[in-house]
């Protein structure tokens, strides 16, 4: 009877670990993850938050000759009103 069980239960293990293989080889790569190939993104600082960000992804914003790159459209709103000192 014990073998019996130890045997189901090996079974059983089997089973989880094979279907859980399956399922992710058959999902593919995860999204947003860049290969080896994959240009990589010049990463600009905002200069409101400080955060670093992905260039091709900014709101851009072009004064003096100048352009400003932000992280959101919050930042850059903020960026405009402390320019404006209000």
């Amino acid at each position: 009877m014990m073998r019996l069980l130890l045997f189901l239960g090996l079974v059983a293990l089997l089973y989880w670990v094979l279907s859980h293989l399956s399922r992710k080889a058959a999902m593919g790569p995860p999204p947003n993850r860049p290969t080896d190939d994959a240009p990589v993104d010049e990463l600009v600082q905002d200069p409101v938050c400080g955060v670093y960000h992905p260039k091709r992804r900014a709101f851009r914003l072009k004064r003096n000759d100048k352009t400003y790159y932000f992280c959101s459209k919050n930042c850059l709103e903020l960026f405009e009103k402390q320019e404006h000192g209000s």
